[in-house]
């Protein structure tokens, strides 16, 4: 459900989400930006036989050159005095306030300390490294250096100003506690500057700044009035004062102010940049973007105007340039709250998500900001973490009761629709689809929600009526296609029809309502209907590859393998990257080891020039399996974003970091998989085997055990996790995952009758299982796994004559199918009907060019005729089957024991040897059985003494040998 439910409007997010957002976080610290490589540059360049002027001439030009707008000149100028005056501390103190009116805090604190150690008095500059620490978001290292000294007794004013500042610069919400103490120590410093001094009009802007922080707007404007009587249009006051009614959302009157103080104040880039950000406010961005990019290129390390510029990119959707800003400005400032939330939005459009989720808890525990709560909550549902979201929001006090923004009543919507709790999410979006009567998403998750209730009389009608007022372009018959599908999902198979008759009459020259009749038929159980459907759709449609892909599904799941497999070629020749057609093709070609043409349809379907990224994705896995790891990456590579955040991507890339010696960097990807997908049952597998690659035994051992206890209510987890615990013998644990399985339908039923029957295969139990596959046996006599499962059943069960019926039967009926006929050749094997048997390998290897029933019926027959004394006829199959799988331990034996019979026998040991060092180190009984024929050959090559000591190591290891008395009597012989 919750992929049809819209809950936060991106180009919303982008603007009034992320400028609300910038609102909240009160700046404390404007960026800084670095000029001293340039001024090198510029010192390198300066004409040596330029005139030497005198110290003051210098000063005189660069307060001149600065004044006027020219900082560039003035620090240009001071850098040539302090090369012909290296001992003038005066030079360096001018520098650093330039610097400092740049709001460079580093470059201005290395000029300071320059000028103390060359004699200048550092108690003249308390106030000045102190503000250029605050510059440096050093707001610590402030209070450590001044406020004992205020303790002791000091009447400086703007000594406890700049501590009071820096006080406030020390705010984080994310300790309470400490943010009251911090905020108390601030106001109490400040004020006593005010006592000291309260004509200074520092210290009236900072005490206007104070009292902004506590939300009492107007009132600083009052301070910062005060000010004003004392020094006229102050630059610092008109700073203040502009981000005040920035606050106020008075715009058009920030902006008055930011434009009087660029041209009042040229040489200050920083007020350039407000009035950018005043523009960037009201949405106006391209002339945003002309204010503040020059500052950028001329202060490349400007943090501040590349943060700026960062929120433009943002707000203009670019969200590649917006991330690239952000983590330029995080590189050089981490703690930047503007950039830490630039970072985390455009982190969250472009899917990185686990960036966006750090960035913006960051900004959140700091801020307390709606905006990035909402920003926050969204990540957390993209992630999955649908309870964490919403404790996030129940935490923050957001109820679907009380609520009146609506992004937030969606986002409690959303989370409690994901947690179960349909009756709030209900709630939310009926009133959520009342304020908004145009608006179709509201009224469409209302009634997914009254669907997924189980009330579809109300919860359809609210589908069709939503649908019908959704205004984006539709293909003809789109919404009726959307109705079918949600009628089909909750078995609603009346209504299901009715649309599908209304779609047929909209669009009569469409095949989709073709196919959708033949998925409801197929439910039905009409496969006549199925037929006739998919013929309808063929003749409609007959160059779209998808119908016949569909079709080639449904003749596979009916055991119909030579007209599926027709018909997925078929699919193939129309569109060579078609998934479904592929996956058919590719799954029987993988288990017949023809993997030549396995490469030749992946590439196919990779260089289509028209398949669709999602089909590369799926087709690149094949790649992996053809132990072409790089390939699959070279795919993956050119994936676009959307697709690579993906959990399919990611597994797919796992599997390949896997296989090409990558283990680390596929554990990572893995765990985040995990993250999003906590019961991603193949992605803990994987896991497992990155674990056990990179040694980490702790991990593995936890993903085991998590594995053992998962029983998550997903039923696809569910069934995989039960085929998991029966490969791995855990069969209580199978049993247990099954039993409490619930089907969403028929056929979901039917294949967990057929895990429970397989279970009780492996639990040596045939009489159970043939009780659970007798009655779905007589259902769908046409499925081929449960007849051959049923029959195998009834074989174990000593009912041989039986499963020879079944098996004959749907042989019969399917002549095209060879596995069939190798099970039935097994049956009348198992019989000691070796006529039947004989005829039957013998017909399947007509029938067949899979190397595996091949190899079966070729080593069968070579058995058959050597204990029937036919040894030409046994040495010719047997020669066939070791030609073809030369390291199968079995085989090799059944060619070395025809070799014997041929009177080979000194080939025949060698082959013996073979066959036993193919053998796994516990397969005790195989080891035995071909000791004996081993020992047959060396007697007969009169090596006596050697055939001698293996049978005697043979009734030592081996005393419960179901040939041990012949083992003995051949020892006696010798």
């Amino acid at each position: 459900m919750g992929q049809h439910i819209i809950f936060l409007a991106r180009n919303k997010i982008a603007s009034h989400t992320i400028k609300a957002a910038l609102y909240s976080g009160w700046r404390t610290i404007k960026a800084s930006h670095k000029i001293l490589a340039l001024l090198v540059a510029l010192c390198l360049t300066a004409c040596s036989e330029e005139e030497i002027k005198t110290e003051n001439a210098y000063l005189d030009g660069a307060y001149e050159a600065h004044t006027t707008g020219n900082s560039r000149r003035a620090l240009f100028e001071l850098a040539t005095a302090i090369r012909h005056y290296p001992k003038n501390a005066e030079l360096q103190v001018t520098r650093g306030n330039i610097f400092l009116d740049l709001e460079d805090g580093a470059a201005a604190e290395i000029a300071y300390n320059k000028a103390v150690s060359l004699g200048y008095n550092k108690e003249f500059l308390k106030h000045k490294l102190a503000e250029s620490w605050l510059y440096q978001r050093k707001p610590g290292k402030v209070i450590s250096e001044f406020e004992s000294e205020l303790l002791q007794g000091s009447e400086n004013a703007l000594m406890f100003e700049v501590v009071g500042r820096a006080y406030i610069a020390t705010r984080d919400r994310t300790n309470p506690a400490l943010f009251i103490k911090n905020m108390d120590n601030a106001e109490n410093y400040i004020n006593e500057a005010l006592r000291l001094s309260p004509q200074n009009t520092r210290v009236l802007i900072t005490k206007a700044w104070l009292t902004a922080l506590s939300g009492k707007l107007e009132e600083a404007l009052d301070w910062l009035a005060q000010a004003d009587e004392i020094v006229k249009d102050q630059r610092q006051n008109l700073s203040v004062k502009g981000e005040l009614l920035i606050r106020q959302d008075k715009l058009d009157e920030a902006n008055k102010v930011y434009s009087r103080l660029v041209e009042k104040f040229p040489q200050y880039p920083q007020y350039k940049m407000e009035l950018g950000y005043t523009h960037l406010l009201k949405g106006e961005l391209e002339i945003a973007r002309k204010w503040i990019s020059p500052i950028t290129q001329q202060y490349p390390d400007h943090l501040r105007a590349k943060t700026l510029l960062a929120n433009i990119s943002l707000m203009e959707k670019k969200y590649d340039e917006a991330k690239t800003l952000s983590d330029a400005v995080l590189a050089k400032s981490s703690e930047n709250l503007d950039a830490i939330l630039v970072n985390g939005a455009s982190s969250y459009f472009l899917d990185d998500l686990e960036n966006a989720h750090q960035k913006l808890s960051n900004f959140y525990s700091k801020t307390g900001s709606i905006p990035s709560l909402k920003l926050l909550a969204a990540t957390k549902l993209k992630l999955g973490e649908a309870e964490s979201a919403a404790q996030l929001l129940a935490d923050a006090g957001q109820t679907s009761t009380s609520q009146t923004d609506s992004e937030m009543l969606n986002l409690v919507a959303l989370a409690s629709a994901k947690i179960g709790k349909v009756d709030v999410a209900l709630e939310a979006y009926q009133k959520l689809a009342a304020e908004r009567p145009n608006s179709s998403s509201f009224l469409k998750n209302t009634a997914l929600l009254q669907i997924a209730q189980g009330n579809y009389e109300e919860g359809f009608k609210n589908l069709e009526e939503a649908l019908s007022k959704e205004t984006e372009e539709k293909e003809p018959g789109q919404d009726l296609y959307y109705l079918v599908s949600k009628a089909l999902q909750v078995r609603q198979l009346d209504r299901a029809a009715s649309y599908i008759e209304q779609y047929k009459a909209t669009t009569p020259d469409s095949y989709k309502p073709w196919t959708m009749s033949a998925v409801l038929n197929s439910i039905l159980k009409k496969t006549d209907a199925v037929h006739a459907d998919f013929a309808r759709a063929i003749e409609v449609a007959p160059n779209v590859a998808e119908v016949r892909a569909r079709y080639a599904i449904f003749q596979k799941m009916s055991g119909n393998n030579e007209k599926a497999e027709a018909l997925a070629r078929q699919a193939l020749e129309l569109d060579p990257s078609d998934i479904g057609a592929g996956k058919l093709i590719l799954e029987d070609l993988i288990k017949e080891k023809k993997y030549s043409e396995v490469k030749i349809i992946v590439d196919n379907a990779i260089n289509a020039p028209d398949a669709a990224p999602e089909n590369k994705l799926l087709f690149s896995d094949y790649y992996n399996t053809l132990g072409r790891p790089q390939d699959t990456l070279k795919v993956l590579d050119d994936m676009p974003r959307n697709l690579k955040s993906t959990g399919i991507y990611q597994l797919i890339a796992s599997k390949a970091y896997l296989r090409s010696g990558q283990a680390q960097r596929a554990v990572e990807t893995l765990e985040r998989v995990t993250i999003k997908a906590p019961n991603n049952i193949p992605a803990m597998k994987y896991l497992l085997r990155g674990y056990l690659l990179t040694k980490d035994q702790a991990k593995y051992q936890a993903t085991l055990e998590k594995l053992d206890r998962l029983l998550p209510n997903d039923y696809e987890n569910q069934l995989e996790l039960a085929k998991l615990y029966i490969s791995t013998g855990r069969y209580k644990q199978a049993e247990k995952t099954l039993n409490i399985i619930r089907p969403g339908s028929e056929e979901d039923a039917v294949k967990v009758s057929i895990l429970k029957a397989g279970l009780k295969t492996n639990l040596g139990d045939p009489k159970s299982a043939i009780d659970i596959l007798e009655p779905i046996y007589r259902q769908y006599p046409d499925n081929g796994m449960i007849n051959m499962l049923y029959a195998r059943n009834l074989a174990q069960n000593n009912q041989v004559d039986l499963a020879i019926s079944v098996t004959k039967t749907w042989a019969d009926q399917h002549e095209d199918n060879a596995e069939s006929k190798q099970f039935l050749g097994d049956l009348y094997l198992h019989k000691k009907d070796m006529a039947n048997a004989k005829a039957q390998y013998n017909l399947l290897i007509t029938v067949t060019e899979k190397p595996k029933l091949l190899l079966h019926a070729h080593n069968n027959l070579a058995n058959i005729y050597l204990g029937e004394g036919e040894n030409d006829q046994a040495l010719m199959h047997a020669q066939k089957a070791f030609d073809m799988a030369p390291n199968i331990p079995e085989v090799v034996d059944t060619f070395a024991q025809v070799l014997m019979k041929q009177g080979q026998a000194a080939r025949a040991i060698d082959h013996f040897n073979q066959a036993l060092a193919l053998l796994p180190t516990n397969d005790q009984k195989n080891r035995s059985l071909f000791t004996i024929g081993k020992a047959k050959a060396l007697i007969e090559t009169g090596q006596d003494e050697e055939a001698r000591k293996i049978l005697t190591r043979l009734l030592k290891e081996d005393p419960d040998f179901e040939k041990i008395n012949e083992a003995k009597e051949m020892l006696s012989k010798l």
